[in-house]
């Protein structure tokens, strides 16, 4: 499965195209909404953000909403992840999205290596690329 590709806008309103993230590995988490679930697990992702980091792997949350939205939702739950708002929920289509969070590990060759889906995906994901490394 090919990564999804996006431009997409952060909560400074500044752009960010899947384009500049070709040839690198890094993780993509989408959440179809902001109830309780999806802010667990963005949460949980937050958790494993800095230990992804100091391995030059960037997490990326892709939530619904404006920047405006994600600027509350970084301060309500302490947020360090890049968040990208995607109003119309294209990114979370493109990753096949069926009612749960979803993350996937999108390796250098642009393709999803991993992809998991539900309440536990932070800790598939810190696995996963902890074997990816190896």
């Amino acid at each position: 499965m090919e990564a999804p590709s996006f431009r997409l806008g952060d909560e400074n309103g500044e752009l960010l195209d899947s384009k500049f993230l070709e040839g690198m590995t890094y993780v993509l988490c989408a959440v179809p909404d902001m109830d309780e679930m999806s802010q667990e697990c963005l949460a949980s992702m937050d958790a494993i953000y800095q230990k992804l980091m100091v391995r030059n792997i960037p997490v990326l949350a892709v939530v619904p909403g404006s920047s405006d939205e994600l600027i509350a939702l970084r301060e309500k739950l302490g947020l360090r992840i890049k968040l990208l708002a995607d109003a119309s929920l294209s990114i979370y289509k493109q990753v096949d999205g069926k009612g749960k969070p979803v993350a996937c590990i999108i390796d250098r060759t642009n393709s999803v290596h991993d992809r998991f889906e539900g309440t536990t995906v932070a800790e598939n994901v810190y696995q996963a690329t902890k074997s990816l490394l190896k």
